[in-house]
């Protein structure tokens, strides 16, 4: 205990001296799997990018929601533990969050008001729910006031940032950085053939959330209005009851729906590369921008989905359909479903797949440029 106070006590007294050049760069606060997600996979290629520039990992296990109480107990620990190793030792130069959706807003907040104490000039924020931009959040509220002025606040699309502004009256300054990046970059024409059959695919860890139930649904509206179709579902179910579900659903509809389970690596990239189009009708509350749409689009696949989260701006000028509100998806999605349909059989499939793919390769490039602001950013000298 003594030696903890007398390191404490070392660290303000230290606070003015300067950062060392030959430690890392950047300090890495971020959640990592397990549970994959796509905020804790997004750390993880953080972390890889970021590493050649010298990096401080300092991502802990994200919370996962089967563990219940359990989990929220280890991922206490582990912000604990990250808190106190920001508040001891040397003081860091830029320190990259990427914040959490939730309760764990607390624990970021209790990050920003250490790097405050300690005088860090550089601190960036990456978002990457809505959950606190659709509504208020007095935890988000005083993470930004305890942030300025050393923060800078990095946004998923502009439609993030206005949100942002609007809610908690920070100006529109920040750097707009899509996950298109993380996706291989698109060529068009799409070298793989075209799909044998038109086919609907759905992609995704299946919830009820993440609207398995309404993908049911379109398939049985479909049938019914004569569409000749396949349809394919990849993922592993969320819980038992969805386990459940699904398969009730699959028996029912009489072998017209594949279940392939998880997918990964080249296995995905097949799965994707087979589909005609994409269904993702999420109604999850934190969704911001799943990587699953720009991955479709990258293989020339167009999606129709819900207007969540960044979704209706990244799949602007992509031949795809995003509703106003899960409650209009079925009366959107069908018409939509059945145009695409009928451009294929009438041998427009290739030009359909070019021209998303061509879109997609203007989004990455987009992404990769604002990739390389960040870049400049986290490497310039944190006084000027």
């Amino acid at each position: 205990m003594q030696q903890r106070v007398a390191d404490i006590i070392g660290v303000f007294m230290s606070s003015t001296i300067a950062p060392s050049p030959s430690l890392p760069v950047v300090t890495l606060v971020a959640p990592s799997p397990p549970p994959v997600t796509g905020q804790s996979s997004y750390s993880l290629y953080l972390a890889k990018r970021l590493e050649p520039y010298g990096l401080e990992d300092l991502t802990r296990s994200g919370r996962d929601e089967k563990a219940g109480v359990l989990g929220y107990v280890r991922k206490a620990f582990d912000s604990a533990d990250v808190a106190w190793r920001l508040l001891i030792g040397r003081r860091r130069a830029t320190v990259f969050i990427v914040l959490d959706g939730g309760l764990g807003l607390l624990f970021d907040l209790l990050f920003v008001a250490i790097l405050r104490l300690r005088r860090v000039r550089k601190i960036l924020l990456s978002h990457h729910s809505f959950a606190y931009i659709d509504r208020p959040s007095w935890l988000m509220r005083a993470i930004e006031a305890v942030a300025r002025p050393s923060a800078t606040h990095l946004f998923l699309c502009e439609r993030m940032r206005a949100g942002f502004s609007a809610r908690y009256g920070r100006n529109s300054s920040g750097l707009v950085l899509s996950n298109a990046r993380r996706v291989a970059k698109a060529r068009a024409p799409i070298s793989a053939p075209m799909p044998t059959e038109f086919t609907l695919g759905y992609l995704s860890n299946l919830s009820f959330e993440k609207g398995i139930s309404e993908f049911f649904d379109l398939i049985d509206i479909l049938t019914k209005k004569g569409l000749s179709f396949g349809a394919t579902i990849a993922g592993p179910a969320s819980s038992d009851e969805v386990a459940e579900f699904v398969q009730a659903r699959l028996d029912a509809c009489g072998g017209r729906v594949r279940w392939l389970g998880p997918v990964y690596g080249a296995q995905k990239e097949e799965f994707l590369s087979q589909l005609s189009v994409l269904v993702f009708p999420t109604k999850y509350v934190n969704e911001a921008q799943p990587n699953v749409l720009f991955e479709a689009l990258s293989h020339g696949v167009p999606v129709v989905s819900i207007a969540r989260g960044c979704v209706d701006e990244d799949m602007n000028g992509c031949l795809s359909h995003v509703a106003r509100s899960p409650e209009s998806f079925l009366e959107e999605a069908v018409p939509h479903i059945m145009w695409l349909a009928d451009r294929t059989r009438a041998g427009e499939g290739e030009e359909i797949r070019s021209a998303v793919a061509r879109s997609f390769m203007e989004k990455h490039s987009s992404s990769v440029a604002a990739e390389q602001k960040l870049l400049e950013l986290i490497l310039s000298d944190p006084k000027q």
